[in-house]
């Protein structure tokens, strides 16, 4: 290591030390991701999956998005009153179903 130091200059030694401790600074994160995804299905932290949040509305989003789902061949996003319509809907299907019980 001494050998080393003698050989090369002070800004070397600098970058190679530097190098070395932003490598070690990433070790925590690295760690933490590797906890989380080993944990699989048994981690109960989020109860609500992934289709339990709604989508947005047209309304919600920048016009890029609209423009990025119409090149990717996405349906467009419902409006709001769209959403309203479909969830009333719903509702009075689910009520329909308790009447008839």
């Amino acid at each position: 290591m001494w050998w080393i130091g003698e050989r090369l200059s002070p800004d070397a030694i600098g970058m190679a030390l530097g190098m070395v401790l932003g490598v070690l600074a990433g070790v925590p994160a690295a760690a933490l991701v590797l906890a989380v995804l080993r944990g699989g299905d048994d981690n109960d932290c989020h109860p609500m999956t992934v289709d339990a949040y709604p989508e947005p509305a047209a309304e919600d989003v920048t016009p890029y998005t609209h423009t990025f789902r119409r090149l990717t061949g996405m349906p467009p996003l419902p409006t709001r009153q769209q959403q309203i319509d479909q969830l009333r809907a719903a509702l009075d299907y689910i009520e329909a179903q308790e009447v008839s019980r």
